[in-house]
C-alpha cells in the first residue's frame, strides 16, 4: 500500500487524502448511529461487561478518550438524529460533542437539567467554530461559572497537578513566551515552560548581578580570538573591559593590526569579522536591531501557498529567510527580510 501512494503525483495524493477523509467521516457517523443502537439494546450487559465504556474499551479495542467521545457522540445522536449529517459534513466534530456533553453533565449535576432542544441549538449553533471559541460558547450558553480559585493537589507519584484561572491577556503572554522560547524548548508543555522561565529568574536574582551592570574584569585579548596581526597576539596586553560598553585594545602606534573589539562579549563572531572587513558582502551577519525589527513586524510565518494564498502563520522555529537570496545578490535591508517556520525555510532552500 505504501508502494502505490508513493507513485502518486502531489495534486493526487493531495486529491487521495481529501477523499480519504470524506469517507472517513462517513465511517465515523456510521459508528456513532451503531454505538447509538447497541447502547439502546443494552448489548453490553448481555455480553458480560458493566457498562458500554468498559466493552468499547476491551472488546473494541478503543481507548479510553477514544470510547469516551463516541459514547457522548452516540447518545447526544440517540436524541438529535441530525448530529449524523453533521458529523458527515465534518461541520461538527467529535471534539465540539465531548465538550458539550461534559459541560451538561456538570449543568446537571448542579442540580438543573439541560433539555434536548436547549443542546439541539447548542449544536447548531457550535457548526464550524474552532475549539477556543466551542469553549466559550457553550460555557456563556450554559452559564458555567469560571473556576477562580487556584487548587494544589499532591499525586501519589510525589508529583503536584497545578490547577489555575489565567486572564485572556495572561494567557496570551504565556503563549507569546512559549513561541518565543520555541526553539530552546521545542514542543514544551505549559509546566515546562513555567519552570524553564522560573529558573531563569532564580539565575538571575541569585546568580550576582545582571549582565549590565557587572563590574569592569580583566580581559586577555588573545582570549577574545579577535586580534589581526601576530605582534598584537604576541604581546598578549590585558585590557579593562564591561560587558555593555565599547571596547577597544588600544595598542602602540607600531601595530600595524589594531584589533577591534566588539560592544558586547556575546556579540557573535560573525558580526565581529563583519566588523573587521574580514566577511564578504554577502555573507555579512544580519544585525541584531534588525533581527528584533523582523521579529516585531512579522511575529508568525509569512508562507503563502501561491495557488491558494493559504498563510502558514506558524510562531514556532522562526527563522530569518533573505527573500532574494545574498548569493544572487540580496542584502540585509529588512524589505528583504520574513520570517519563516523551520520547515518552510528547509523547503524553499531544498534541505
Amino acid at each position: 500500500m505504501q508502494y502505490f501512494f508513493s507513485k502518486l503525483s502531489n495534486n493526487e495524493l493531495i486529491s487521495r487524502l481529501k477523499t480519504l477523509h470524506g469517507e472517513e467521516k462517513k465511517i465515523l457517523a456510521q459508528v456513532l448511529e451503531s454505538i447509538a443502537e447497541f447502547d439502546k439494546r443494552k448489548l453490553f450487559l448481555e455480553l458480560g461487561y458493566p457498562s458500554l465504556f468498559e466493552f468499547l474499551v476491551q472488546e473494541v479495542g478503543y481507548s479510553p478518550s477514544s470510547a469516551q467521545r463516541r459514547i457522548d457522540g452516540a447518545r447526544l445522536l440517540n436524541q438529535i438524529p441530525e448530529v449524523a449529517s453533521k458529523i458527515e459534513t465534518g461541520s461538527l466534530n467529535l471534539s465540539q460533542i465531548s465538550k458539550l456533553q461534559k459541560a451538561v453533565r456538570e449543568k446537571n449535576k448542579s442540580g438543573i437539567r439541560v433539555s434536548v432542544n436547549e443542546k439541539r441549538d447548542l449544536v447548531f449553533k457550535l457548526e464550524n467554530l474552532a475549539p477556543r471559541e466551542t469553549e466559550v460558547l457553550i460555557n456563556q450558553s450554559l452559564e458555567i461559572k469560571p473556576t477562580i480559585q487556584e487548587n494544589i493537589k499532591h499525586q501519589r507519584d510525589e508529583s503536584v497537578r497545578l490547577e489555575l484561572t489565567l486572564t485572556p491577556d495572561q494567557m496570551e503572554k504565556l503563549k507569546e513566551a512559549k513561541d518565543l522560547l520555541s526553539h530552546s524548548l521545542p514542543q514544551a508543555s505549559f509546566a515546562e515552560l513555567i519552570t524553564y522561565l522560573a529558573e531563569k529568574l532564580i539565575k538571575a536574582k541569585k546568580g550576582g548581578p545582571a549582565l549590565a551592570t557587572a563590574k569592569p574584569a580583566k580581559v586577555k585579548t588573545s582570549d577574545l580570538g579577535l586580534v589581526a596581526g601576530s605582534e598584537a597576539a604576541a604581546e598578549d596586553k590585558t585590557t579593562t573591559t564591561t560587558a555593555v560598553t565599547a571596547l577597544q585594545v588600544h595598542q602602540k602606534q607600531k601595530q600595524a593590526d589594531a584589533a577591534v573589539i566588539p560592544q558586547a562579549l556575546h556579540e557573535d563572531t560573525e558580526l565581529i569579522l563583519a566588523k573587521l572587513g574580514l566577511l564578504k558582502p554577502q555573507n555579512q551577519p544580519i544585525a541584531s536591531a534588525v533581527k528584533q525589527k523582523i521579529l516585531a513586524r512579522d511575529r508568525h510565518c509569512q508562507y503563502r501557498d501561491p495557488k491558494t494564498q493559504k498563510a502558514c502563520s506558524s510562531r514556532y522555529f522562526l527563522e530569518i529567510d533573505h527573500i532574494k537570496a545574498r548569493e544572487f545578490g540580496g542584502d540585509n535591508n529588512p524589505d528583504n527580510l520574513r520570517l519563516l517556520c523551520s520547515n518552510h525555510h528547509r523547503q524553499r532552500h531544498g534541505h
